[in-house]
């Protein structure tokens, strides 16, 4: 307990939330995103709030399976997605483009030591903001999504990083899932008409 190592905690990517898409939102369009660098390169390093293992760090590692899952929810709602390397809009972005930036990252894992072994509990909330713009640059979307994920287990020192890597895995899935309810399955992408039904439309209007 007295001596401390440091242990990796490796979050995996889901493709669960793209269950909830509802069948008349997934749209036959094209779309882009821009991820910024901080949740792509997203990491910290965890000290246990307890005094039990509390010499240990936990390296969490969550970006990489951020962005997947981020692209999983992207590529289950629309035709054709694309990564956008600014999330200044231009053309070839698509009929919209989503623009993720981190809000915050509250990760907690905490130790108790038990007769026969130590509990372990872990927590994670993630925030994130997304912006979604139209082909003509007009911001549409303006909102925050949020999930948090917790983990109980026993074990040792070492079995934090686990409780880690599941607490972290649900909360992506809820802040995805979040996503899906607050702008895919909304009336904000009002895409439900094809691009041969807008013609005619403005042909009719003229």
């Amino acid at each position: 307990m007295l001596s401390g190592c440091a242990y990796n905690a490796q979050v995996m990517s889901t493709s669960a939330p793209v269950a909830e898409i509802r069948p008349d939102k997934q749209i036959n369009c094209n779309v882009s995103y821009f991820i910024e660098n901080e949740i792509i390169d997203l990491t910290k390093d965890i000290k246990p709030s307890s005094y039990a293992c509390g010499a240990h760090t936990f390296l969490l590692k969550v970006g990489e399976a951020l962005k997947s899952s981020i692209v999983k929810v992207l590529d289950g709602a629309f035709t054709n997605v694309t990564m956008s390397s600014s999330k200044i809009p231009s053309n070839g972005d698509g009929r919209y483009k989503f623009i993720f930036t981190l809000d915050t990252f509250n990760p907690l894992l905490r130790f108790s030591i038990g007769f026969w072994e130590t509990s372990i509990f872990a927590s994670s909330e993630i925030v994130m903001k997304v912006v979604v713009v139209d082909a003509n640059g007009k911001e549409i979307v303006r909102t925050s999504i949020a999930g948090e994920g917790t983990a109980n287990m026993g074990g040792q020192c070492r079995d934090g990083s686990h409780a880690l890597s599941d607490a972290t895995q649900k909360s992506i899935k809820r802040v995805l899932e979040n996503f899906v309810y607050k702008i895919i399955n909304s009336d904000y992408l009002s895409m439900s008409i094809t691009d041969k039904d807008l013609i005619k439309i403005s042909l009719f209007a003229n």
